[in-house]
């Protein structure tokens, strides 16, 4: 936070943990483990907001390990498929300290963005899911909540500053933005310190149906949210402990009719004939249906370890992850061009019904 001789602006206002916000259990998360690691029991607001939280979740046991950092728990299991098992019903609270991150130097995204964890990794079970392989869930794929929450922003705040220019900031790389959100009331800090701010902008890619806090809050056009689908046929043998198609659709109509700028990212779109069809068909649904912001329209993301996973749960697909993922490091990843090259047939989709819809790659929300 700024030293007490700073002056503040009205955007570097303290923020704090939710504190009149009543826990609500969160479907399709079934926690049977509660692990309190390094920081989160360090202030009595912490504490507060920890209690607040296991009292919904009576039936998990909880373990106190505040000598460790929450991303060093270890998660038992024969292997990394039981890790990940096991992860998904394992909560931990803690502290992340350095939670804003940019994108500059990775090699397969050209256009730098930034991008901010105030919780990690993800309960939801995609088979396809590329996080699933990054080596921070490879290696304890537990559930995360980060509970110095004030100490996120205020970093948010300070890059925002030294950008000198609207920003935005994407939370949802890491994990699922939403998805936590009934627990945490997180986004009851979150849109309002976005909404007040002069430049920083907030992008939220979920799968959740977790939107009624949302509703509540004036977000004054500062927060996007973007939801990640793929055509109902496709997803029901691909996504399990999910909210399905629909609901996800029905959330996305009812953020829009609140003033949220809405975007849809249709990914993975697998390379498969059969499949083409379904996929023109759900995209001229969503064009159709909701008054998108933007659409993204991306392929499978891969490497060494999506790979191996994608080998052992879904064999039958496994041919679409051969070789190196197209269009990875093409330097013109996120243009229209670039999506009508590889993705013309559901780029054309869209743009019989809505001509002036901006349409890119996924990569960039």
């Amino acid at each position: 936070m700024p030293s007490a001789k700073s002056k503040k602006t009205k955007s570097e206002l303290p923020v704090a943990l939710p504190t009149d916000y009543e826990p609500k259990p969160v479907e399709h998360f079934d926690v049977e483990r509660i692990i309190l690691s390094r920081g989160s029991l360090d202030t009595p607001e912490r504490e507060a907001f920890v209690q607040r939280i296991c009292e919904v979740l009576p039936n998990a046991v909880v373990e106190q390990k505040l000598d460790t950092p929450g991303s060093q728990i270890h998660i038992p299991g024969g292997d990394v498929i039981a890790r990940a098992k096991r992860g998904r019903k394992t909560l931990v609270f803690g502290e992340l300290k350095q939670a804003v991150h940019s994108t500059e130097g990775e090699p397969s995204i050209p256009e730098n963005y930034w991008y901010f964890s105030t919780h990690a990794n993800c309960f939801y079970d995609c088979r396809y899911c590329y996080l699933a392989g990054a080596r921070s869930v490879w290696f304890s794929p537990a559930i995360r909540i980060h509970v110095n929450l004030a100490e996120i922003l205020t970093q948010v705040a300070r890059v925002a500053k030294a950008e000198r220019k609207r920003t935005s900031f994407y939370l949802g790389r890491l994990q699922d933005a939403l998805a936590l959100d009934p627990l945490t009331g997180y986004s009851s800090v979150l849109v309002p310190f976005f909404a007040q701010h002069r430049l920083a902008r907030q992008i939220m890619l979920t799968k959740s149906t977790a939107v009624d806090n949302l509703l509540r809050l004036e977000h004054r056009g500062h927060t996007t949210l973007c939801w990640s689908l793929i055509p109902p046929g496709i997803a029901a043998p691909l996504e399990a402990n999910v909210p399905c198609i629909e609901s996800r659709i029905l959330a996305m109509k009812r953020c829009a009719k609140a003033g949220y700028p809405v975007r849809a990212r249709v990914q993975p779109v697998f390379p498969r004939k059969q499949w083409r069809k379904e996929y023109v068909k759900f995209i001229e649904r969503l064009v159709s249906e909701i008054p998108l912001d933007r659409l993204g329209i991306g392929g499978v993301y891969t490497n060494g370890r999506v790979k191996y996973l994608a080998r052992r749960r879904m064999a039958d697909l496994y041919d679409v992850f051969r070789g190196r993922c197209r269009g990875n490091s093409d330097e013109d990843l996120y243009s229209r061009s670039w999506c009508e090259k590889h993705h013309g047939d559901l780029v054309a989709a869209a743009v019989r019904i809505r001509p002036d819809l901006e349409i890119g790659a996924c990569h960039l929300i």
